[in-house]
């Protein structure tokens, strides 16, 4: 397998238009700089990244994301944009655009949604670096989840609470946080996805770097974190 270099791995920031719970969420002003320019600047200030590119069917993103200095390869399709449509579908197109607007070949992928603003440079390093030390071909990050099991119940008919009898008291549960994907081409290829048997978790602690924009709740929360930000620097 090929190593992992800066020249054949590609950065994909997915970034369609359709946002439904909080419309033009992509290139919406987040402290004064549209949310994917936050994914790109993270991408653009690490040691590895180098091939950065935004997915997007929009050509208004599209000309934001030239903006702040990402590659736009060319345009998804419609079809690979609608709320159904898997990631894989974004990825495949992109990668295809890419090695032909180019004349390179892509080896390895680093996915980095837009949706995870506060993710550092540094973390992705880390991530990078503990991707390439491991015998794995898909890393993802993950987040430890903040309620423990046996605290869960259920509602009964009558509507009375009732303990859910889950048992991993003893166990760490984590959940996937969107922040960080890297894969081999030949995962994908493979798997027609990112995902592989054996994925390798990068546990991410700080929760302010896992928070996913997905709601309007999460919007106001990132909003507040990054006047702090800002307000401190």
């Amino acid at each position: 397998m090929l190593e992992f270099t800066m020249d054949n791995n590609l950065t994909i920031i997915p970034a369609r238009a359709g946002s439904k719970r909080v419309p033009g969420k992509n290139i919406k002003p987040l402290e004064g700089k549209p949310l994917i320019a936050w994914s790109i600047d993270a991408a653009k200030n690490t040691k590895q990244l180098k091939n950065i590119c935004v997915a997007t069917e929009n050509q208004e993103i599209a000309d934001i994301a030239l903006l702040y200095g990402a590659d736009i390869p060319g345009l998804r399709t419609v079809e690979s944009a609608t709320d159904d449509a898997p990631t894989r579908d974004a990825i495949s197109e992109t990668i295809a655009m890419y090695e032909q607007h180019t004349g390179k070949h892509i080896a390895w992928v680093t996915l980095l949604q837009p949706t995870s603003p506060f993710r550092k440079s540094a973390t992705i390093n880390l991530a990078i670096d503990s991707f390439i030390k491991s015998s794995g071909k898909t890393l993802v990050s993950v987040c430890k989840h903040g309620i423990p099991l046996h605290w869960l119940n259920t509602i009964d008919s009558k509507g009375y609470i009732q303990n859910a009898n889950v048992s991993s008291r003893e166990k760490h549960l984590y959940h996937y946080n969107g922040a960080i994907y890297i894969f081999s081409r030949e995962t994908f290829d493979t798997y027609g996805d990112i995902y592989s048997p054996d994925i390798i978790p990068f546990i991410m602690d700080d929760h302010i770097e896992s928070l996913d924009i997905d709601t309007y709740e999460d919007w106001q929360l990132a909003s507040l974190i990054a006047y702090n930000f800002s307000a401190m620097d």
